[in-house]
């Protein structure tokens, strides 16, 4: 009975350390001596966002409740204002992100995104590459509209193994590993290239100024090089060392993709009523410039739409990822908390002429933060926490440098997509687990990442003469 206890005991301790080094953290700040340009609660200000990162990292409390708490305590200790501590609540990447989720719930209800997929992978060839081209271009389209990477992953992973199979790939097999990348890369890493690919894009969004945020095309055009190259670099990599060796893999029959498709029946109301108001309102985020609607009103709408014509049940709110929404609402607040309390400007005051190589340098720069996205990640597990975190490290010398804000976001939100140990990914968890371990599992898949963390840099290193040209740093 002891040894069925020992794992719980051992799990509620590291939940207590973490409890208590988390709680004494800020107040062993407050010790710290103020100086210009500091105000008083600047330390406690850090001290409560490093102690809710210990409470996240050991699991103490949940992402979302250790970034509440410490909103209510900044509040409480007087650091910053209720106002400036939950204004994101407040803000239009927060509600984006609402309607973001809203639409996602209705896209994976309604079905619509295997059908897309099966009619791709009827078009293509049916050899390996073929098919992992489908996969490929078949994300490439459906990402832009449908903001929830878990839940293409989740139902997504299942056709890419049916596809293996198909093939006559082994399970555990680099054959097997390719078909997994080859999904992976076309429906969670292209849907950051736009927007509305994601959830967590909105929230990258809200991390830059209100006078420095970019539209959906703003995001598209950006990115563009990089979602071309890096896409380009992992179907090379899935071609040169996933593929399946000569004599090994067959075809996939065109006849039971066909059966397949058949197996779905005619296009329901629900896919054609979900598929019509995503195109919409993927026409209206790209004109956005030219209508003055704004994205975020535009998501909103939609996602009304989807449930007020009963695509979706109104029971289906609560598969909405309502945690995320608030750990992201409440973690947006810190670039406005680090200006309110002086610690842009000490960062700046501090380590300016000590950055000043790498900044001065976008060939420093973009490996400094790729290096040092990929090691936080081991430890924060949060894709949009990490790139909210350093982005608003790094926001107070943008202007003395001329880079936009959301060269540094992309640099550092393109580099959390790691999956390098099982905790890491919730989209690769999801969408293993989809399928169980006996196709594969984590450890089947880490050379993948080790290959993602190449060709990131690769793409990102590739995009400077472009955004040099764009006026972008």
């Amino acid at each position: 009975m002891n040894t069925v206890e020992t794992p719980k005991k051992s799990m509620d301790m590291k939940k207590i350390i973490g409890f208590v080094i988390g709680a004494l953290i800020p107040v062993i700040f407050s010790f710290f001596p103020i100086s210009e340009p500091l105000q008083p609660k600047a330390w406690i200000a850090l001290g409560l966002l490093i102690g809710a990162v210990v409470w996240m990292i050991s699991g103490t409390l949940r992402d979302y409740q250790s970034m509440i708490v410490m909103c209510c305590l900044l509040v409480v200790t007087k650091c910053v204002s209720f106002g400036v501590a939950f204004a994101p609540f407040g803000q239009s990447a927060w509600w984006m992100l609402f309607g973001a989720l809203g639409i996602g719930v209705a896209a994976v209800e309604s079905g619509f995104m295997k059908r897309v997929a099966y009619l791709v992978l009827k078009i293509l060839p049916s050899n390996f590459m073929g098919q992992c081209l489908a996969y490929i271009f078949s994300g490439a389209i459906i990402s832009p509209i449908v903001p929830s990477t878990t839940a293409k992953g989740v139902i997504m992973a299942p056709l890419a193994k049916n596809t293996s199979d198909a093939l006559g790939l082994q399970p555990h097999s680099k054959g097997a590993v390719g078909m997994y990348l080859a999904f992976f890369t076309g429906y969670v890493s292209i849907a950051y290239a736009t927007l509305s690919g994601s959830s967590v894009n909105m929230s990258v969004l809200g991390a830059l100024p209100d006078d420095q945020k970019v539209t959906w095309m703003g995001w598209f055009t950006t990115l563009l090089p990089w979602t071309i190259i890096s896409t380009v670099l992992m179907f090379l990599v899935i071609m040169k060392f996933f593929a399946p060796a000569k004599g090994e893999g067959g075809s996939v029959s065109k006849d039971d993709i066909q059966k397949q498709l058949d197996a779905l029946g005619p296009w329901s109301r629900d896919e054609k009523i979900t598929l019509s108001v995503l195109l919409s309102a993927l026409a209206l985020w790209i004109l956005e410039t030219t209508t003055g609607i704004s994205a975020t009103i535009v998501a909103l709408l939609a996602f009304i739409i989807l449930f007020a014509l009963d695509v979706v049940p109104a029971s289906k709110l609560k598969n909405i990822a309502w945690e995320p929404l608030f750990f992201v609402g409440a973690f947006l607040c810190l670039p406005t908390v680090f200006k309110e309390v002086g610690l842009n400007d000490y960062i700046v005051l501090t380590l300016g002429d000590k950055v000043a190589p790498i900044m001065s340098n976008m060939f420093l720069l973009i490996p400094f933060i790729c290096i040092l996205t990929y090691l936080i990640r081991l430890v924060f597990i949060s894709l949009s926490g990490t790139a909210v975190l350093v982005t608003t490290v790094f926001l107070p010398f943008c202007a003395q440098y001329n880079i936009h804000p959301f060269i540094i976001a992309s640099i550092c939100y393109m580099s959390t997509n790691t999956w390098n140990v099982s905790y890491q990914n919730t989209v690769t968890i999801a969408s293993l687990a989809a399928n169980g371990p006996g196709w594969l599992t984590q450890k089947d898949i880490f050379k993948g990442s080790i290959w993602y963390m190449i060709t990131n840099f690769a793409a990102l290193m590739l995009c400077v003469p472009f955004w040099k040209m764009m006026g972008m740093c």
